[in-house]
């Protein structure tokens, strides 16, 4: 049995035998060479190389100046709240900010910062409420108490801060708060400013002397009807039955 035989091609030579897409070439396509390993990785070098060399605009750092037009702005929103649509109300984030600014300069016994941050609008303070309070109720003279800032502490009470029954979420006071961290001092500082330690001029003058019959003797104790030595020399028929020492 014969096997047909097989069809063989011959690649086209002359002009007239190139053809593509239907039309007749004028000339061969040259093909790009191909590029070996050394020359790609030369290309690729080449590439990064010129994407990494273009600078990035560097951030110039902010002028202090601009840093304290921003804070003075943003002390002047604490106080009378940002332009637009709300007026005069306060926002939450400058009444936050301002009562951060208060604690700090009180914890950190800082006078300058809370005159200026207290003193009023009107003589050129930010007008801050000296009995401010953060989210746990502490208030300015508490932290200040409880660092032992003395200083800041007679400042704030001389500028009438209020602490009889102010109390933090704990039910401390600011006088607990001091005696807690070790400033007894501090603590009586506070206290002192209230009057809860009398001064001498204060205190009640010595109970006048008086006479009892019964016992024939002189006394200035107030309690000496009902004491010990009265009753027992009371006849017995007006001794007391229920009588108990102590």
């Amino acid at each position: 049995m014969s096997r047909p035989s097989l069809i063989t091609f011959t690649p086209a030579t002359e002009h007239s035998d190139l053809w593509k897409d239907g039309q007749q070439q004028s000339q061969a396509e040259e093909l790009e060479p191909n590029l070996d390993g050394a020359a790609a990785r030369a290309f690729y070098e080449a590439l990064i190389g010129d994407e990494s060399s273009t600078p990035e605009p560097q951030r110039q750092p902010e002028p202090v100046s601009e840093r304290k037009r921003k804070k003075r702005r943003m002390m002047r929103e604490a106080t009378t709240g940002p332009s637009g649509g709300h007026g005069q109300r306060r926002s939450l984030e400058a009444e936050d900010k301002m009562t951060h600014w208060i604690l700090r300069a009180a914890q950190e016994g800082d006078l300058a910062e809370l005159r200026r941050l207290l003193d009023p609008q009107e003589a050129g303070g930010a007008g801050g409420n000296i009995n401010v309070r953060d989210a746990f109720w502490w208030t300015p003279l508490m932290c200040a108490a409880q660092a032992g800032q003395g200083a800041a502490v007679h400042y704030l009470l001389g500028r009438g801060a209020a602490w009889v029954g102010v109390c933090e979420l704990g039910g401390r006071d600011a006088a607990q708060l001091a005696e807690e961290a070790g400033f007894p001092e501090v603590a009586r500082m506070i206290r002192e400013s209230h009057g809860e330690t009398r001064s001498p001029e204060n205190r009640s003058q010595s109970p006048s002397t008086q006479y009892c019959d019964t016992c024939d003797a002189y006394f200035q104790d107030s309690n000496h009807y009902t004491s010990t030595a009265h009753l027992l020399s009371l006849p017995q028929d007006l001794r007391t039955p229920q009588l108990h020492f102590r």
